[in-house]
């Protein structure tokens, strides 16, 4: 049975990863605060509480949990799901540096401790899915510390992508999806005027705008399993919107 790396995996997509990869028979390993209550009786899921904001910790505790006691030596896909955005849609210079570093923390450091905790350890990975979005390519006013770790993320897996030929890491913008994410998005307080931000509040409140987590989840399994190798280098950044 090949094992399965899912972070965020209470909620959103990273919970319908979950489900998806455990229906097609992987083990699934299960990383967040909170528990998904709905998986922990499932065969073949196994999970464990890490918050990815205390960076010093989550090394030694992966190390712990995947290395040294399930043993798991390979993986056939590390899901690098889980973030957050922040308590304000506001201009750079008016976000504390405090939430800024906070954001980095979750949204970047986590995902570097991961996989060197797990390259380190001589685990080796198939194929890395990182979840990342457009905020990272294109700037728009009001993003500040979600768009900064997203373009630090995007730079820091070519890097990986160059360093570690034997991993393809697929770095997807995955849009749209009716997520605890994107309705924090959504409703945010705007710290000023932002109008791109509110024209895109408008199109997040129209019928059928937002993808459930599900279909965005099966969206991912078929192009894994498909030509994305083919058609995305390792490393490079794609909207999945541009791929389905």
């Amino acid at each position: 049975m090949e094992d399965v790396i899912v972070t965020g995996v209470s909620t959103g997509i990273g919970h319908a990863l979950a489900k998806l990869m455990l229906q097609r028979g992987f083990r699934v390993l299960g990383m967040s605060r909170r528990a998904p209550v709905d998986l922990i009786q499932v065969p073949n899921f196994h999970f464990r509480s890490i918050d990815l904001a205390r960076s010093d910790a989550v090394a030694g505790a992966l190390r712990a949990w995947v290395v040294e006691e399930l043993q798991v030596r390979q993986l056939k896909y590390l899901f690098l799901n889980a973030g957050l955005f922040g308590q304000r849609i506001a201009p750079v210079r008016a976000v504390p540096a405090a939430e800024i570093d906070y954001i980095m923390r979750v949204n970047v450091w986590s995902n570097r401790h991961i996989l060197d905790a797990l390259l380190n350890g001589a685990v080796g990975i198939d194929t890395c899915l990182v979840s990342s979005s457009i905020a990272g390519v294109r700037a728009r006013a009001g993003n500040s510390g979600y768009a900064i770790s997203k373009a630090a993320l995007n730079m820091m897996m070519k890097l990986y992508a160059l360093e570690c030929p034997a991993t393809y890491f697929a770095v997807l913008g995955l849009c749209n999806v009716d997520t605890f994410l994107s309705r924090t998005i959504l409703t945010l307080p705007l710290d000023g005027a932002f109008p791109e931000q509110e024209k895109l509040r408008e199109r997040g409140v129209r019928p059928g705008y937002l993808d459930t987590a599900d279909k965005r989840a099966a969206d991912i399994d078929r192009l894994l399993q498909g030509e994305l190798q083919a058609r995305v280098p390792s490393g490079e950044f794609a909207e999945i919107r541009s791929l389905i």
